[in-house]
């Protein structure tokens, strides 16, 4: 890859790999050597090596992932982070069937509501491979996720109400977690 740009991309002090851009201007993301060895996918859309067939349009697929980060993408990681912590907190496996009849509260109503209809939206994006696409639609989700955490407590003394938003919580991070676990993106 000859870049003009060359970034190094680290996750825990360790080396992902390389980010640049090339001659007609098109970034590209390579990974290391030691992380395709012995790493993880970042996200189904930058798999550690190219599929078959698809090595000349893998990079750009790649470079779409990283393009979406910023600068919704590290609000949404931001959010991801936080629900999946609430969620371990919680402890147990996560509830996922939200009750519409205990969402009294304005903001979780418009988040359960937002969270259904992407569901919808993004699964023929997910099954088509149209991952940036869907991250796209997710990073729209920002003022509504950022609205429930300011007005809605999760973990309220009625059990019902406190499974009933863990339920959402898990909806949404499992939505996040079909394009990648940002949670672990956000240094």
């Amino acid at each position: 890859m000859a870049e003009e740009l060359n970034l190094s991309v680290h996750l825990a002090d360790v080396e992902v790999g390389r980010l640049g851009v090339d001659a007609q201007q098109q970034l590209r993301f390579e990974y290391a050597a030691d992380w395709r060895q012995t790493g993880f996918p970042l996200a189904p859309s930058v798999p550690l090596s190219a599929p078959a067939g698809q090595e000349t349009d893998w990079p750009m697929a790649a470079a779409a992932f990283f393009q979406n980060l910023l600068p919704e993408g590290q609000a949404l990681a931001a959010a991801n982070k936080r629900i999946r912590n609430i969620l371990r907190q919680a402890g147990g496996t996560p509830p996922d069937k939200v009750d519409t009849a205990l969402l009294t509260e304005p903001a979780e109503q418009k988040l359960a509501e937002a969270v259904r209809t992407l569901e919808a939206q993004v699964a023929p994006l997910f099954k088509a491979g149209d991952y940036a696409e869907a991250l796209k639609r997710l990073a729209g989700l920002r003022p509504t996720v950022d609205e429930f955490f300011d007005k809605v407590m999760v973990m309220v003394d009625e059990a019902d109400v406190r499974h009933n938003r863990l339920a959402l919580l898990n909806r949404l991070s499992n939505l996040f977690l079909n394009v990648a676990d940002i949670s672990r993106l956000q240094s």
